[in-house]
């Protein structure tokens, strides 16, 4: 379909919000079934480039329903789990991150979706498994761009933890 690979190219140069609207209206056309996941794909994942992660989450949810073999569901779950993450949603976020670190151990996103997984962690007071998930990002040198949200992260949950000391060592690292 012409209007889909348009789409494909406007989340490509950035133009996200474009995107979204042609595929919302593509949504409500009669299409075939491969044709109507790829849209809620697509529609996943420019609403997550876009930072509207309610939307995200919801394309993410009915995308995973769906599409249990389709070799896009590592994707879709990594998608689920942050945007989860940033609508409060702490349990169905673990839930995502757990099954796709399960699943997916060699890839650029592995150390960030630990990150994530982290930061849900600390939410739901799981202190230990949340200090793991942030050491283990640390060692992964393809989150690299993370670092200093891990670090910040590991501070908070010094902090949560009543340590201060180790709270300013985890700052100082960031100055």
């Amino acid at each position: 379909h012409e209007a889909i690979l348009q789409a494909e190219q406007w989340i490509d140069i950035g133009s996200y919000h474009s995107a979204r609207v042609e595929l919302e209206r593509l949504l409500h056309l009669p299409s075939s079934a491969d044709e109507r996941s790829r849209i809620i794909f697509l529609l996943m994942n420019a609403a997550f480039s876009d930072q509207d992660f309610e939307r995200s989450f919801q394309y993410s949810q009915e995308f995973l329903a769906g599409n249990q073999t389709d070799d896009r569901r590592n994707s879709a779950l990594y998608c689920s789990g942050v945007s989860a993450y940033h609508t409060g949603r702490y349990k169905i976020a673990l839930q995502s991150l757990n099954i796709y670190l399960r699943d997916v151990s060699e890839s650029p996103t592995h150390g960030t979706a630990l990150y994530w997984r982290g930061l849900c962690r600390l939410q739901q007071n799981q202190f230990p498994e949340a200090e793991n998930d942030f050491q283990e990002c640390l060692k992964d040198s393809a989150s690299y761009e993370f670092h200093d949200e891990v670090l910040i992260g590991l501070s908070l949950l010094a902090e949560r933890q009543g340590d201060t000391m180790r709270e300013a060592k985890y700052l100082d690292q960031l100055i």
